[in-house]
């Protein structure tokens, strides 16, 4: 296993594959950050009389970069998860930050410990999911994909619409966590930009083009209230790649360990997670949990370091 730091350290021991950083909770925090407002109802929501027209998507790439505006009704199909993207914005973006990672790191490391540069872009290029309970939240955090967790839209849906409607939808397929969908819902604006936040406090502004930057400062997502807007069951999910994973500080140092599976795949979303808590257990033995994927059905019990209400506790305060 190939442990990475902000140091460049490089240390062998034979393994999984791992990301060692000392912003793993600062990476946490900014993405509660800007889904606590929606999640917790704590912004406006701009409601406004039902359109007429509802503007159907084909792809992920036309909400990203559509002309869409704030309270359009919008229609799109994809797989439906209870896992959603940590890294939320425009697939494009996502890939700029992913390359500006790898072209960070100097030549040398990057020969030598190519597995390690896999482990730290799994990040930055989109692919970590989270799962938050929604029994505390006004909008319960879902994501639609097409293929792979990178190409994501956020899609937040009315807490009594979930567990009356959507939950059930859940039901019918092979995967509990996972389904083929359509999702009617009204844009809304997520305050802030994670990937500004990401490419200012890792001083990679001069590596990624203008452009790309300022295709991240407007950040949408889809909100369902179940009133006026709706999910349908479309069929059993395919395939949906993506990251699970588990932080872990050792001795000062923070680590994120992470498999990649097929998030569709009941008996692979199983096996790999249990081959996630071995990684921890071996490799790790003495860490301690800071967070992990997810929050409802923890993979590892005890003692975490960060919890959701503590971030709770911390943005209310603000």
């Amino acid at each position: 296993m190939y442990v990475y730091s902000q140091k460049k350290e490089r240390r062998e021991r034979g393994g999984p594959d791992v990301m060692a950083t000392g912003v793993v909770e600062t990476i946490v925090e900014c993405a509660f950050k800007y889904v606590f407002p929606v999640v917790y109802g704590t912004i406006m929501q701009h409601v406004q009389e039902r359109r007429r027209d509802v503007t159907h998507l084909d792809s992920i790439t036309e909400f990203w970069e559509g002309d869409l505006r704030e309270g359009e009704y919008v229609s799109i199909e994809g797989a439906l998860s209870v896992y959603a993207p940590i890294l939320i914005g425009p697939p494009k973006a996502k890939r700029e930050l992913h390359r500006a990672y790898r072209r960070s790191i100097p030549e040398e490391d990057y020969k030598n410990i190519k597995t390690v540069v896999d482990a730290y872009l799994a990040f930055t290029a989109g692919q970590m999911v989270w799962r938050l309970n929604p029994q505390d939240s006004k909008y319960v955090p879902l994501g639609l994909y097409h293929s792979i967790v990178r190409n994501s839209i956020p899609v937040f849906v009315d807490r009594d619409y979930y567990f009356s409607t959507v939950r059930n939808i859940f039901s019918k397929g092979k995967s509990p966590h996972v389904v083929e969908a359509k999702v009617e819902g009204r844009v809304q604006q997520i305050p802030g930009s994670f990937i500004n936040e990401i490419i200012e406090n890792n001083k990679l502004t001069g590596l990624i083009r203008p452009e790309i930057i300022e295709a991240g400062k407007q950040i949408f997502a889809i909100i369902v209230d179940g009133q006026d807007t709706g999910i349908t069951y479309s069929g059993a999910a395919r395939y949906l790649d993506g990251d699970i994973w588990v932080a872990v500080d050792l001795n000062g140092e923070q680590f994120f360990v992470s498999r990649f599976i097929d998030l569709a795949d009941p008996e692979d979303l199983y096996q790999e997670s249990q081959a996630l808590r071995k990684d921890v257990e071996e490799f790790l033995p003495e860490g301690d949990i800071v967070f992990q994927f997810d929050q409802v059905d923890r993979l590892i019990t005890g003692y975490q370091k960060v919890t959701v209400d503590e971030l709770k506790r911390r943005f209310t305060q603000r």
